[in-house]
């Protein structure tokens, strides 16, 4: 599979070196996405991606038993099937130490704690300032 490769198929998890630096980036809109993924590569990083939180926590799943570690995961909070507070929740069951950032257009202070509470480590509200995430994503990935 080409990494680069955007669309449906570049969210399909392939194999991996255990040393690939990984961040998940999770929306159910395949722009924001993309967006996301390229100010990942521009970081250094490799981006993978899932439109919902239950993909994403399959792929979770399918990179630990190809022993990646995944550096951080950034999602979307509003999303069909499981929304990203849900997905933190799910994530922090079994993953304690792994960054989590919020990428969403809800700027609602309750929302906001309701997200920390659950896990996250960061929130960060819609539209995208491209050089402000990538200081997000340097913060708390570690290339």
């Amino acid at each position: 599979m080409n990494p680069t490769k955007k669309g449906d198929d570049a969210m399909a998890a392939s194999p991996m070196e255990p040393s690939a630096e990984v961040v998940l980036v999770v929306d159910d809109q395949t722009s924001v996405r993309a967006v996301v993924a390229n100010i990942v590569r521009d970081c250094g990083l490799i981006p993978r991606e899932a439109g919902d939180g239950i993909q994403a926590l399959s792929m979770l799943a399918d990179l630990k038993r190809q022993g990646v570690t995944v550096q951080l995961v950034v999602t979307d909070l509003y999303m069909p099937g499981m929304d990203g507070i849900a997905l933190i929740r799910e994530i922090r069951q079994a993953d304690k130490r792994t960054p989590i950032v919020m990428l969403t257009t809800e700027s609602d202070p309750d929302k906001r704690n309701e997200g920390r509470q659950a896990g996250a480590n960061a929130w960060v509200v819609k539209p995208l300032n491209p050089e402000r995430f990538a200081e997000v994503l340097r913060r708390f990935a570690n290339p």
